[in-house]
């Protein structure tokens, strides 16, 4: 397979929500979570977009991560994109990573890696292949080509949600810039978890929802804010960084951590289905 080649849907699919989808996830055993299997699983189905709403939030700044599910084993992040909106050129650090596109579409664009100096964090990349993937194109990482850039094209002129499982779970990743030909880590954060917006976030027109309605012609939503950042004493967070992403993010400790309590969610939003991996998800912290 090449790197997160498009793999078409089998003709014979039905619609079910993300719901659905991680449950399916959960009940794969550890030993069996491979890149074909859970490849499999993603082509079971199209998502519905509907079961999205809880969980997407836009910006038109940069593109958002919204954690929808974590365990030991894999997370799955949904990504907002407004029109002109790109990630930065990055990898994986060898972690398996599946995507699918419920809403428009996206251009993936692969890079080689001709030489890498970890010494003086120097590199030189190579463009390779890039396509389109959408919601009957989902798309696997290989670990031994990982460099990639994600794009929701100006020319597409419409929002798109993509949907990430990743396994296991990473908190960090490296970013190249080849016209400078250097590279660095980044910490990854979120800008919502389980449909609740992460302290300092905000997010325009909300959810996917809203999207669909201003195309429709009207008036988007009022912009959603979270609590402030705390800037000093325990639990602190640093500022916002540039303007892609990923960015900087608070640090957790590696504390196991639940899904948000129900006083915490809005109202409509589904639970996270039960998942039989201890759950490594988030919560508040504590006043």
């Amino acid at each position: 397979m090449r790197s997160m080649a498009p793999r078409p849907r089998p003709e014979a699919i039905t619609e079910r929500t993300i719901l659905d989808l991680v449950h399916g996830l959960c009940g794969i055993p550890a030993a069996s979570f491979t890149r074909d299997t859970v490849l499999l699983e993603i082509d079971r189905t199209v998502l519905d977009p509907g079961s999205l709403e809880s969980y997407v939030y836009f910006r038109r700044s940069h593109y958002t991560r919204n954690l929808i599910h974590r365990d030991d084993l894999f997370e799955v992040v949904a990504i907002g994109w407004e029109p002109g909106q790109a990630s930065a050129i990055h990898n994986h650090r060898g972690q398996e990573c599946w995507m699918g596109v419920p809403i428009g579409r996206l251009e993936v664009r692969n890079y080689r890696l001709l030489e890498k100096d970890e010494a003086a964090r120097t590199c030189r990349l190579q463009p390779s292949d890039r396509y389109v993937i959408d919601p009957r194109h989902p798309a696997a990482v290989d670990p031994k080509e990982p460099i990639h850039a994600v794009l929701n094209l100006p020319e597409y002129a419409a929002r798109a949600v993509s949907v990430h499982v990743y396994s296991r779970p990473f908190d960090s990743c490296e970013i190249y810039q080849p016209e400078q030909g250097r590279y660095y880590d980044v910490a990854l954060g979120y800008t919502s978890r389980f449909g609740v917006l992460c302290p300092g976030e905000s997010a325009e027109a909300g959810r996917a929802a809203a999207g669909r309605a201003a195309d429709a012609g009207k008036a988007p939503r009022a912009v959603r804010k979270a609590a402030p950042r705390r800037s000093s004493g325990p639990g602190a967070t640093p500022p916002p960084a540039g303007r892609w992403w990923p960015r900087p993010s608070r640090r957790t400790g590696g504390r196991a951590r639940s899904p948000a309590p129900s006083s915490l969610r809005p109202a409509g939003a589904p639970v996270p289905a039960p998942c039989r991996r201890r759950a490594t998800t988030w919560r508040p912290r504590s006043p």
